[in-house]
């Protein structure tokens, strides 16, 4: 629920102003609980974005991505920028599909 709570309060502030993908500074100075939510934000616009393109294989999708906590998504996540040397100049998205990718 406050994963919910905090993506519906970012969307809010969204609508003040364009949304723009969180570099991976501004991505570590983030608390954990920030940091899951913006994962798990990222993660249900690609189902959004699955569900819309191929019904089918979206559930399978789906059931993959969740096959782990957000919390332990964020740890690979974090992983990811820190072992890849292009990881810090790229929007942490990036990061997340990597490890998206790597599991499904």
């Amino acid at each position: 629920m406050k994963h919910t709570l905090i993506v519906i309060s970012l969307v809010a502030v969204g609508m003040a102003k364009p949304a723009v993908a969180l570099g991976t500074s501004e991505f570590l100075q983030l608390s954990l609980e920030r940091q899951a939510a913006y994962v798990d934000g990222i993660l249900q616009g690609m189902s959004y974005v699955m569900a819309n393109y191929d019904k089918a294989g979206s559930e399978r999708w789906n059931a993959c991505l969740r096959s782990q906590s957000v919390e332990a998504t964020v740890g690979e996540v974090l992983q990811v920028l820190k072992d890849d040397p292009a990881g810090s100049s790229e929007p942490v998205p990036w990061a997340v599909m990597r490890v998206v990718n790597q599991r499904c």
